[in-house]
């Protein structure tokens, strides 16, 4: 046995026999021979990780440190700062789990801050990363294999990157080791990459190799776990003004960023886009990171042509700008961009995207167009002059049509820049319109680099970049609270946190950094608002409290700014309508037209239910002004489809609650149905109305939920309180026997509110179905409309057959729906065919053999056909159900010769 496996034993023996504070002094003492020169290599090799695990980690040994001096304490520790960094490492995160007593456990926390702190860490790096043979390791612009990381390197980033999770799991979430927090631990980590950088450097100035795998794994498992911006904020400032003076640093940060892998890559290049400002004159340091990889590297293409364009909404128009000029800078490069160029022009021309797209999505697209055509050569240019103009002609009119001021100006100064870009034969394109800082912004984007360097401000000989102000802030701080680590604890009686800590976080201190001769104040020192903040408060509540009358409701409803006092009015508009105040004659008409233009811009709960409920109220007490308003309006331009199926959603809900004294339960369902609505991105296709026929020849009135099955596609379902108890009710009913029952009173007879204003709400929506309008055409596109407009007049009829109107009604819907029989959509096939059955029980069947027998009759013949032939499978399920119905009626009055 060798004499360092003998030590070794010794030791441990002593470890585990120690019970008082001078035995584990005197086993601690003599354990140092391990780490002389002489016994170091092999007890590191082979059993420093075991005897710092078993004997240097167990329980009894931590509570014992707390009995030693601070001289003692560091004879324990030396073995971990100063034995090989990545077994160290994993040995204190196990032993840190595996810690039960509250000293050991601050203690180990010491040892990991100053094991990431201090130069423990830049030691485990460099060890990778500088100790390379020469025979075993490529040339430092040579791609290493994945395969060169052990096991254990791949664990040890692994525990590296999970440490702030495993100290915030270990103490419950709440611990005052600020520099455990994520926003203070990682930029320690980038500062320790950017140490290694520098030896990196040094090392091939001097002519040897080194590796940048180390480092590139790293950081890539840093950043997919999220902390894209806590690592580069530290590492980058440095690392471009590095950059700006030396071309092996270019190299180096080059390395840096082609060496992650694929995963990450999309935060980290977000990242500098975002906070590099672009370089107009040469190359910048967006350039020096990404050099060729756009050209090598399939994915950085993507991103940067592809998803960071079309799919993202970047913060300003310097990250478009970072864009075209790192594609534009790159080596043959000129294919990608003409490519991009020609995919920009296509999007930008389409009438869809330009019709559907939201003005932010459109904006951030004519910018990128504008910047990849000033980026264009003049070669590239004459090659594409011939293939974009007809596109850009085609674009220009799609924009003119827009009823969006903003995009039609859009498409103006787009057309501008590009017809004098490629040198349209027949002179640039000249538009007037009103500019603003949009607009100039805009012009200036399709410039050349010499014009765009005055609006940007740049020096035209300097190399200077700036790297926002933000990442100096994050690095100044990282580096004070590097530079400061605490000691090892001493036990002390007392348990109090200190004075810093408020809400059981540390406050961070971050310095202040100032610029000479800067206009920017966003580095200033803010005052305390402490007592505005509260006043703030107290008013927001205020404007928080349930509105006591209508107006004041409406001004709630139109302050969109304000999300809270909005869903206050929204909540509480409906029962404060139906208290029928006096002042809802007056101002009934704008609350309907305010709650229709409402829009779900903070998506609130229940959004779409109380504003459903909000505007039938208003339709139930405000009755004639909302009907003739939602009439009119239906017609009306400028509205879109889902509007106009709002407002025949209303109408019909209105109805059924005025016809039906007493009972809300229809609002109810109509409300649950319209939510599923909005929040589902399609119309509805299909209509499926046969649950609220019966199969018996008698019709029986809708249910409540045929209103949501109507427009959702689906059978309606009973999921209110009362359905259940009906259901159970009815089962203890059948189940008891009874010897007599109780007379009940009979029902008394209300007056219908609906009768007087019936017509109303019926004859204005058959007045312009005919009449085609920009934004509505029934007859054509929007059948989902036509569809759901016949289903609304056979429920608003059902609504209406106790009133003197009723006639006249079902005889004007006949006329109605005789052209609408053939229809080749299958969605209204099935509306007019529940409308018919709406006819058939809603008036009485003498008054109709009375004045439309022919008519009926060739509804006969038509509902036999759809029975047979027509394609549907619900055409010909709703037409059994009609069938029935119109042979009963000819049965009871006619002979049956006269049917045929």
């Amino acid at each position: 046995m060798s004499a360092v496996y003998l030590l070794v034993r010794e030791v441990s023996q002593l470890l585990k026999n120690a019970q008082t504070a001078d035995e584990l002094s005197n086993a601690l003492t003599l354990a140092q021979q391990l780490l002389g020169k002489s016994n170091s290599t092999e007890f590191f090799s082979r059993s420093f990780s075991t005897f710092c695990r078993s004997d240097l980690g167990n329980d009894r040994i931590l509570q014992l440190l707390s009995e030693l001096d601070a001289r003692s304490r560091e004879l324990h520790s030396k073995f971990f700062l100063t034995g090989p960094p990545c077994e160290a490492l994993l040995a204190l995160c196990e032993i840190f789990r595996k810690c039960r007593g509250s000293y050991g456990t601050m203690y180990l926390l010491s040892l990991l801050e100053k094991f990431i702190g201090g130069s423990c860490l830049v030691k485990l790096i460099g060890e990778y990363s500088l100790d390379q043979e020469s025979s075993n390791t490529p040339a430092a612009g040579t791609a290493v294999p994945v395969a060169g990381l052990t096991l254990v390197l791949d664990h040890t980033l692994v525990q590296l990157g999970n440490i702030p999770d495993i100290v915030s799991n270990k103490l419950g979430g709440r611990h005052d080791r600020n520099f455990f927090f994520p926003e203070n631990f990682f930029p320690v980590i980038g500062q320790s990459v950017m140490k290694v950088l520098h030896q990196v450097h040094q090392r091939l100035s001097g002519g040897q190799n080194c590796s940048m795998q180390m480092i590139c794994r790293l950081a890539s498992k840093i950043c997919l776990r999220g902390h894209t911006e806590s690592m580069f904020s530290s590492l980058l400032p440095e690392l471009c003004e590095r950059m700006a003076k030396d071309f092996l640093w270019r190299r180096l940060g080059h390395r840096l960023i082609s060496g992650l892998d694929d995963r990450p890559l999309e935060p980290v290049f977000e990242f500098l886009i975002r906070n590099i400002e672009p370089s107009l004159v040469s190359d910048g340091p967006l350039q020096w990171l990404i050099a060729d990889s756009i050209v090598l590297n399939t994915r950085v293409s993507y991103l940067l042509t592809d998803k960071f364009i079309y799919s993202r909404s970047l913060a300003s128009v310097a990250c478009l700008h970072n864009i075209f000029s790192t594609l534009s800078q790159a080596q043959d490069s000129a294919k990608p961009s003409e490519e991009l160029f020609k995919k920009l022009l296509e999007v930008w021309s389409d009438s869809n995207s330009v019709q559907h797209s939201s003005y932010a999505q459109h904006q951030q697209l004519t910018q990128a167009l504008l910047l990849c055509s000033a980026s264009l050569s003049p070669k590239s240019v004459r090659q594409l002059k011939d293939e974009c103009l007809p596109k850009l002609l085609e674009g220009v009119q799609a924009h003119l049509s827009s009823s969006l001021e903003k995009t039609r100006r859009l498409g103006m100064i787009a057309a501008e820049c590009l017809t004098r870009k490629l040198g349209v034969p027949g002179g640039n394109l000249k538009f007037e319109y009103d500019t603003d800082e949009d607009s100039e912004a805009l012009l200036h984007l399709g410039l050349t680099k010499e014009e765009q360097l005055k609006w940007f401000k740049y020096s035209p000989g300097s190399q200077t970049f700036q790297v926002s102000s933000k990442l100096h802030k994050v690095a100044s701080s990282s580096a004070s609270t590097n530079g400061t680590t605490s000691a090892i604890p001493t036990p002390a009686p007392t348990t109090a946190m200190s004075s810093s800590t408020t809400n059981g976080r540390s406050q961070v201190s971050r310095p202040k950094i100032t610029e000479l001769d800067s206009d920017d104040d966003s580095d200033l020192e803010a005052y305390d608002m402490v007592e505005d903040d509260v006043a703030e408060k107290r008013r927001d509540v205020g404007d928080a409290k349930p509105p006591v009358f209508l107006r004041d409701c409406i001004a709630g409803l139109l302050a969109t700014k304000k999300p809270e006092r909005t869903t206050t009015c929204l909540t509480s508009a409906e029962a404060l309508i139906r208290r029928n105040p006096p002042e809802l004659a007056e101002v009934g008409e704008e609350l309907i037209k305010v709650l229709l233009h409402l829009e779900d811009e903070y998506c609130l709960d229940d959004f779409f239910a109380h504003r459903f409920r909000a505007m039938v109220a208003a339709t139930v007490f405000c009755t004639k002004q909302a009907v003739d308003y939602l009439t009119t309006e239906f017609y009306a331009v400028n509205y879109n489809l889902r509007q106009r199926m709002d407002m025949l959603e209303v109408l019909e809900a209105a109805a059924q609650e005025l016809s039906s004294p007493g009972k809300t339960s229809a609002l109810n369902s109509s409300a649950k149905s319209l939510v599923s609505i909005a929040q589902s991105s399609d119309l509805p296709s299909s209509i499926d109305i046969t649950s609220s026929l019966s199969a018996s020849t008698t019709f029986s009135r809708p249910s409540d939920g045929t209103i949501a099955s109507a427009l959702s596609g689906r059978q309606p379902q009973a999921t209110d309180k009362e359905n259940w108890r009906r259901t159970v009710e009815k089962r203890i009913a059948q189940k008891t026997r009874r010897f007599a029952h109780a007379s009940g009173q009979p029902p008394k007879a209300v007056a219908s509110r609906f009768s007087p204003v019936a017509g109303h709400f019926f004859f204005p929506l058959m007045a312009k179905f005919d009449s085609g309008l920009s934004t509505l055409n029934l007859l054509a596109s929007d059948f989902q409309v036509l569809g759901r407009l016949v289903f609304t007049l056979g429920s608003i009829l059902h609504c209406a057959r106790f009133c003197p109107l009723a006639k006249s009604m079902a005889c004007a819907l006949l006329d109605f729906l005789w052209s609408l029989r053939r229809h080749k959509e299958p969605f209204v096939r099935q509306s007019v065919l529940y409308a018919h059955c709406m006819i058939l029980a809603s008036v009485d069947c003498q008054l109709l053999l009375e004045e439309r027998a022919g008519e009926l009759a060739d509804c006969h013949q038509w509902i036999a056909d759809t029975m047979q032939s027509d394609p549907d499978q619900d055409c010909r399920r709703l037409a059994c159900h009609a069938m029935p119905m119109l042979e009963s009626l000819f049965s009871a009055k006619l002979p049956a010769r006269n049917v045929l």
